[in-house]
């Protein structure tokens, strides 16, 4: 079983992965998503990747929101995570 820390890790290697092609840039976990360079569209797709990855439902809010961070997820992520 996956513990909590395993979350940013993972998360950050699922967006360089699928939604950057295996970029090496640096990302910062609590800046906002499109002010990095990710468009609405890459997002949606790192938001399925989660959930898919996961088995996880985000929340609605995380669809909508504009200003998405890294950290949203991963907060959100970790909190369903036993300790």
């Amino acid at each position: 079983m996956m513990d909590g820390g395993d979350i940013p890790t993972r998360v950050t290697e699922l967006l360089r992965s699928r939604i950057l092609h295996g970029s090496s840039r640096v990302l910062d976990l609590d800046r906002p998503l499109s002010d990095q360079g990710i468009d609405s569209l890459g997002v949606v797709e790192f938001m399925a990747t989660v959930e898919s990855t996961f088995d996880v439902e985000l929340p609605e809010v995380f669809w909508t929101r504009p200003g998405l961070r890294l950290s949203d997820v991963i907060a959100y992520l970790q909190a369903g995570i036993p300790r």
